[in-house]
C-alpha cells in the first residue's frame, strides 16, 4: 500500500466560495481551527481549513490513486491521480530509523544546545548579582562614605584600618572552559568548520592551498548530505518536466528563459520536449572556481603556470563585475568560439568559420571539443559539423598564410589513389 500525503491551508471563505460556488453553503459552515492567539478576535471565523491530499497508486497497474480537496463539511475535489510521485520534494539532513520525517541538524544538537542555554542563564544571573565590587570597612574606622566615589584621583581619609576594595570572581574559569568545549563539540558533531560558520581561518592555515585542502575535508564530510541535497533539485526538475509535458498536451506551450553571459534565449517546450527514456539529467556545479576574487585569481594563475589553461582563455574565467566591460571585449574571441561550439554541437546548426575569428585558437579548441563529443557518443551529424568547421578553418588559415608569404612553398597535396601514371616515351 502506497502512502498518502496531505497539505492543510487556511483560505478565506469568500475566495473559496468563488472558486467552488456549488459548495458555497457548506463552505460557510466549515470550521477554521485557527488558534485565537494567532489572529484578531473574530477574524478567524472568515477562514476555512482546507486540506488537499494525494494518494499514490498501490501498484503500477491499479487505478486507486486519488487527489482530494476538502473541508470538514464538504469534498470540493475528488479525482483520479495517476502520477507515481507526490507534487513535493523533500530534503532530509539524515534519514530517521522509523517514520516519515528525517533527523535535522538542529535535532542532533538539541542536547548540547540545552546545556549551553542553561550555562548562559547561570552566567547572566551571576554577572547580574555578583559582578559589582565590594568595599570592606572595619567597624570603628573613621571613613566618610562620600569619599568613596568614581572620581579620578579622589582622596579617601581614614583613621584606623583602611578600606579594602574587593572585586569577586563571578564565574569560575572552568565554567567558561566547559562552555567553550560544548560549542567546539557542536562544530565537531555536525562537521561544520569554524571557517564556514564564522568566516574565521583556523590558526596555521595561511596559504591558499592549505585553505582549499581544509575545505576539501569538510566537503568530503558532507558528501552524502550534499548528494541528497542535489537529488532534491533533480527530483524537482523531473516534476517540472512532467508538468510541462502535461501542459503541452493540454495545448499550453511552456517556455523558459535561458541566460548566458551576454544573451537571453527563450526555449519552448515544443522545441525540446523529450520522453523520460530519451534524456539523462545530471547536476553539475556552475563553476569549479573559488567564489572569492582573490582565491579565483590565485587559482587561475596556478592553472596558467601549470599549463592547464592558455593565457588567452584565462581572462574569461575571472568574470569580475568591475572588469565586466573590459572583459566583454577582451574575451570576445573566446566567447564567439564557445557560441559556435554551442551551435555546431548542441543545436545542430552549422555556422562556417569566418576570417575575423581567432582561427589559431579556434582550431585546437574545436579539435578538443570534437574528441570529447566523440568519446561521449554524440550524433554523427553533430560530429560532422565539427569536422567540417575544422577543415574549413584550416583551409582559411593556409590561404591566409600563403597570401602573406607568396614565396613560401605550398603544402604538398596527398597523392591520389590508383595506379601511377605511365612515364612518357
Amino acid at each position: 500500500m502506497r502512502c498518502t500525503v496531505s497539505q492543510p491551508i487556511f483560505i478565506h471563505k469568500r475566495l473559496l466560495s468563488a472558486m467552488y460556488p456549488e459548495h458555497a453553503r457548506a463552505i460557510q459552515l466549515s470550521a477554521h481551527n485557527i488558534d485565537e492567539k494567532f489572529t484578531t478576535s473574530g477574524l478567524q471565523e472568515e477562514f476555512a481549513l482546507v486540506t488537499e491530499a494525494w494518494h499514490l497508486k498501490s501498484t503500477p497497474d491499479s487505478n486507486d490513486g486519488r487527489r482530494v480537496i476538502c473541508t470538514d463539511k464538504v469534498t470540493l475535489v475528488d479525482e483520479p491521480y495517476d502520477k507515481d510521485y507526490f507534487p513535493f520534494t523533500w530534503f532530509r539532513w539524515l534519514p530517521n530509523v522509523i517514520g516519515f520525517y528525517g533527523v535535522s541538524l538542529a535535532e542532533r544538537l538539541v542536547g548540547n544546545q540545552v546545556e549551553i542555554n542553561k550555562m548562559l542563564r547561570i552566567i547572566q544571573k551571576s554577572f547580574h548579582l555578583g559582578s559589582a565590587f565590594k568595599v570592606f570597612l572595619e567597624f570603628g574606622s573613621k571613613v566618610a562614605k562620600e569619599h568613596i566615589n568614581n572620581e579620578i584621583g579622589s582622596l579617601v581619609y581614614y583613621t584606623g584600618q583602611k578600606p579594602e576594595f574587593y572585586v569577586p570572581q563571578t564565574v569560575h574559569p572552568e565554567f567558561f572552559q566547559h562552555l567553550n568545549w560544548l560549542i567546539k563539540s557542536s562544530f565537531e558533531e555536525t562537521g561544520v568548520s569554524q571557517l564556514s560558520a564564522t568566516s574565521k581561518i583556523p590558526a596555521g592555515l595561511e596559504s591558499g592551498v592549505a585553505i582549499r585542502e581544509y575545505n576539501d575535508v569538510e566537503t568530503e564530510r558532507f558528501s552524502v548530505i550534499a548528494q541528497n541535497f542535489e537529488h532534491t533539485y533533480l527530483d524537482t526538475a523531473k516534476i517540472y518536466i512532467d508538468l510541462s509535458r502535461e501542459m503541452h498536451e493540454m495545448g499550453i506551450d511552456m517556455q523558459v528563459v535561458a541566460e548566458s553571459k551576454r544573451f537571453i534565449e527563450k526555449i519552448k517546450w515544443s522545441d525540446t520536449g523529450l520522453e523520460n527514456n530519451e534524456y539523462m539529467m545530471q547536476m553539475f556545479p556552475t563553476s569549479m572556481l573559488p567564489a572569492e576574487p582573490a582565491g579565483r585569481l590565485q587559482f587561475i594563475q596556478e592553472l596558467v603556470q601549470a599549463g592547464y589553461v592558455s593565457q588567452d582563455y584565462a581572462p574569461s574565467l575571472l568574470d569580475f563585475p568591475d572588469l565586466q566591460g573590459y572583459m566583454s571585449i577582451k574575451n570576445a574571441a573566446v566567447d564567439n568560439l564557445l557560441h559556435t561550439v554551442d551551435l555546431l554541437l548542441y543545436k545542430g546548426k552549422y555556422q562556417p568559420p569566418e576570417p575575423f575569428q581567432n582561427l589559431t585558437l579556434g582550431i585546437p579548441l574545436m579539435q578538443s571539443v570534437y574528441l570529447r563529443a566523440r568519446a561521449d557518443g554524440a550524433p554523427e551529424s553533430r560530429l560532422e559539423n565539427l569536422r567540417r568547421w575544422i577543415s574549413e578553418a584550416d583551409n582559411m588559415n593556409q590561404t591566409a598564410m600563403q597570401a602573406q608569404n607568396p614565396q613560401a612553398p605550398q603544402t604538398p597535396q596527398q597523392p591520389q589513389s590508383g595506379p601511377p601514371p605511365t612515364p612518357a616515351a
